[in-house]
């Protein structure tokens, strides 16, 4: 249970699932998926709201300090009681890189 900014209480679920595996020395898969759903409690509307994130990734070990990954995002958004949905689509590609500690 968690408070929302209209002063109702709200009910959340969560199921989240990672892994993560290396297929060398230098390379890696990983998976990402949530999905949420929360919805109001006790008197009035009820507002129910799912929301589903599924996100598989490559990650290339280019040193001992430097990874290029990629990574595709989908992002799925219902509002059940307003008959709402919204989708969303993101590829990533991102340089990491780990300073030398002192």
């Amino acid at each position: 249970l968690r408070p929302s900014g209209t002063g109702q209480m709200r009910e959340a679920d969560q199921v989240l699932l990672a892994v993560n595996r290396d297929l060398s020395s230098r390379m890696s898969l990983s998976f990402r998926a949530r999905y949420n759903q929360t919805r109001n409690i006790g008197i009035g509307n009820t507002n129910e709201l799912d929301f589903l994130l599924i996100e598989p990734g490559i990650n290339w070990h280019l040193s001992e300090r430097a990874d290029l990954a990629f990574t595709y995002r989908y992002l799925s958004k219902d509002e059940e009681d307003v008959g709402e949905t919204a989708d969303s689509n993101e590829a990533l590609v991102s340089f990491i890189y780990r300073w030398q500690k002192r």
